[in-house]
C-alpha cells in the first residue's frame, strides 16, 4: 500500500479489513474492485491470481512448554485448549479438517471472531492456536510466541480476486500490476 501510494499519491484507496467470505462477497457484488485473501472454492464468477503460498503456524503463550522447541508437531498442540476463529470461517474449517485428520482433539476450544482476539487470548495463556503465517508479526506484537508446524500442516494460496465480467479501473489495474510483480516473503 505504501509503495502504491508513493507511486500514485492522488488516488484514494478504501481498505476494507474484512473476513475472507466478506471479501469474496464484496467483489461479487461490485462493492470493491478487487480483494486479497485466501483462495476459495466458493468464488464463482471471480478470477483468482495467486500471489504467494501461506503455511499456517502455531502460536503459543509465552510460558508454554513448547516455546523451547524451534518447531512444533501439529499433534503436540492439542494436549490442552485451542483458541480458534468462529466455526463459520474458512480458516476454522481448514483447522478442524487438519485436527480430524490428525486423530487428536484439543481438550477445550475457545472461539473468537477476529485473529487479534485469538492472539490476545493465546498471549494471556488461555490456550494455543493455529493461524496463517502472514499474521506472525501481529501475533508477536500481542505477546504470543510463534513456531513453524511440522507434520500435518495447513497451506493455502493467497491472491487477488476480481470480477470476471467487470473491467477494472485504471487505478485498480495499477494496483494489480504492482501486487503481481512484488516478491512476497512470510516471516
Amino acid at each position: 500500500m505504501a509503495k502504491f501510494y508513493r507511486q500514485h499519491p492522488n488516488i484514494n484507496i478504501n481498505v476494507q479489513d474484512i473476513v475472507m467470505e466478506d471479501v469474496i462477497d464484496a467483489v461479487k457484488s461490485g462493492r470493491v474492485e478487487l480483494g486479497i485473501t485466501f483462495q476459495s472454492d466458493g468464488a464463482d464468477g471471480l478470477d483468482f491470481e495467486s500471489l504467494f503460498n501461506d503455511r499456517f503456524i502455531a502460536i503459543l503463550p509465552p510460558k508454554h512448554p513448547l516455546t523451547s522447541a524451534m518447531k512444533v508437531a501439529f499433534t503436540d498442540l492439542f494436549s490442552g485448549a485451542l483458541v480458534a476463529l468462529n466455526r463459520g470461517s474458512s480458516t476454522r474449517r481448514w483447522i478442524d479438517e487438519a485436527i480430524v485428520a490428525s486423530a487428536h482433539q484439543p481438550t477445550q476450544i475457545f472461539e473468537a471472531y477476529q485473529l487479534t482476539t485469538v492472539g490476545s487470548m493465546v498471549a494471556a495463556g488461555l490456550g494455543v492456536a493455529v493461524v496463517p503465517a502472514l499474521c506472525q508479526r501481529q501475533m508477536q506484537a500481542l505477546g504470543a510466541v510463534c513456531r513453524p508446524i511440522t507434520g500435518s500442516s495447513i497451506e493455502r494460496r493467497v491472491g487477488l480476486f476480481t470480477h470476471r465480467r467487470r473491467p477494472l479501473s485504471s487505478a485498480a489495474q495499477q494496483m494489480v500490476k504492482l501486487l503481481v510483480t512484488q516478491t512476497y516473503q512470510i516471516d
